[in-house]
C-alpha cells in the first residue's frame, strides 16, 4: 500500500514538473477544425495541441481527387475556451478551395482529422458598405519600457505626448507590467487611467517579476481582445482588438513587434500576412517591424495594404532613434479604401525610437 502511495506521489511531482509546453499538451483534446466565412472567402482554422509544430493539409475533392497539398510550419499559439494550441490558418484565396472539399490533416506521420469542410463549425465576417466619410487621430510608439536612450525614466512625459496630440488609438511597443526594473509600474495602465482611455495589454513573455509585451490605448470601447503569440526565440505579439468607433461602425485594430532574427522574423511576417488576410477590411496595424521598407516582407504587406509612410514625403523619415542607426522600422498600414490625411514622426527623446502620427479619412 504503501508503495503505491509512493509511486502515485511521485507520477504526480514528474507530472506537475514537466515544461508548461507539455503540461498543456496533457491538458488538450484533439485537433479542432473551425471556419470563418468573409464573402465567398473562407478560411480554416486547424487548432492542434502544442507540441505539434508542422501539419500537412490535404484538400480532396468530393471525388476523391488531391486539388492541394499545403505545408505549414510556421504557426500562432492562441487561446480556445481556456486552453492554448498551435493555430494554423488555410485560405481558400490561394488555394482554390471549395466548401464541398474534404480536408485531411497530418501531423507527425499521422493524419489527425479528415471531414468535409461544409462541416465544420463557422464564424461569419459581415462586410458592411459605409460610405460614410470620417477621421481618426492613430500613433504608434515604441516607449522602450518608457526609458530614453540612457536610462532616465520618462513614462510621465510619453503620458503628457499622447496627451498633447490627442490620438483616438494608441498602439504602444516594448510596455512593462510590474516589472522590477521599472519600479513595478503597470505602465500601459497609469497612462490609461490618467488619459481616462480604454487600455489592453498583450504580455508576451515573463520578465523580472512582471510581464513584458504590447499595448493598446483607445477613446473607444475595445472589444474582443485577444493577444496571439508568434514564434520566435523571444516570443512575439499580434495584438488585436475591435474598436467601436459608434454603434455601426467597428474597426480591427492590430498592434505588433517583431523579432531581430530574419529566420524568426520570416515566420511571424508569415503568420500577419495569414491574419490580415482575415480581417482586412476597415483594418489598422501597427507596430514596430524591425525592418525597413526594403524589406520583401514589408514590400509583401505594402501589396496588399496602404503604408501610409509612403503615400507622402516621410517615406524616408527615420523612427529608429539610436546613435548608429535612424531608419524606418515603425509602420501604419491600412486597408485600400483608408487614406492619410496627414503623417507625422516627432522626433522627442523619450525612448530609442520616435513616436508616429496618423490622422486617417475612412
Amino acid at each position: 500500500m504503501m508503495r503505491k502511495v509512493f509511486l502515485n506521489l511521485i507520477l504526480l511531482i514528474i507530472l506537475f514538473n514537466l515544461p508548461p509546453i507539455y503540461r498543456d499538451t496533457y491538458s488538450q483534446p484533439k485537433t479542432i477544425l473551425r471556419v470563418i466565412k468573409k464573402n465567398d472567402d473562407f478560411f480554416i482554422r486547424v487548432l492542434t495541441p502544442l507540441n505539434i509544430k508542422e501539419i500537412k493539409v490535404e484538400i480532396l475533392s468530393v471525388q476523391g481527387a488531391n486539388k492541394a497539398i499545403i505545408y505549414r510550419e510556421y504557426f500562432a499559439i492562441r487561446e480556445y475556451f481556456g486552453k492554448k494550441y498551435n493555430e494554423f490558418v488555410i485560405s481558400s484565396k490561394k488555394n482554390n478551395i471549395a466548401d464541398s472539399d474534404v480536408i485531411k490533416v497530418t501531423a507527425n506521420m499521422k493524419v489527425v482529422d479528415e471531414k468535409q469542410i461544409s462541416e465544420i463549425p463557422y464564424d461569419i465576417i459581415k462586410i458592411k458598405d459605409d460610405k460614410e466619410t470620417s477621421q481618426i487621430r492613430v500613433m504608434t510608439y515604441n516607449i522602450h519600457r518608457g526609458r530614453n536612450k540612457i536610462g532616465n525614466s520618462n513614462i510621465k512625459d510619453i503620458e503628457d505626448f499622447v496627451r498633447h496630440y490627442n490620438p483616438d488609438i494608441v498602439g504602444f511597443q516594448e510596455v512593462d507590467k510590474n516589472v522590477l526594473r521599472t519600479n513595478f509600474e503597470d505602465q500601459l495602465k497609469l497612462i490609461a487611467d490618467n488619459l481616462s482611455m480604454y487600455y489592453y495589454f498583450g504580455s508576451n513573455k515573463s520578465f523580472l517579476k512582471g510581464e513584458y509585451g504590447n499595448g493598446i490605448l483607445s477613446k473607444y470601447p475595445i472589444e474582443n481582445p485577444e493577444n496571439i503569440i508568434m514564434q520566435g526565440g523571444e516570443p512575439r505579439g499580434l495584438l488585436k482588438t475591435t474598436i467601436s468607433i459608434n454603434k455601426d461602425k467597428k474597426m480591427t485594430v492590430m498592434v505588433t513587434h517583431l523579432g531581430l532574427d530574419n529566420e524568426d522574423r520570416q515566420k511571424q511576417f508569415n503568420t500577419i500576412l495569414d491574419y490580415i488576410s482575415i480581417y482586412e477590411d476597415n483594418l489598422i496595424l501597427i507596430g514596430d517591424f524591425n525592418v525597413t521598407d526594403l524589406d520583401r516582407n514589408i514590400i509583401r504587406i505594402q501589396h496588399q495594404f496602404n503604408d501610409l509612410g509612403s503615400k507622402i514625403m516621410y517615406r524616408h523619415m527615420n523612427t529608429l532613434n539610436t546613435f548608429k542607426n535612424k531608419s524606418r522600422v515603425d509602420y501604419v498600414f491600412t486597408n485600400k479604401s483608408m487614406r492619410v490625411k496627414e503623417y507625422k514622426v516627432e522626433k522627442v527623446e523619450y525612448s530609442d525610437h520616435f513616436p508616429v502620427i496618423v490622422d486617417i479619412e475612412y
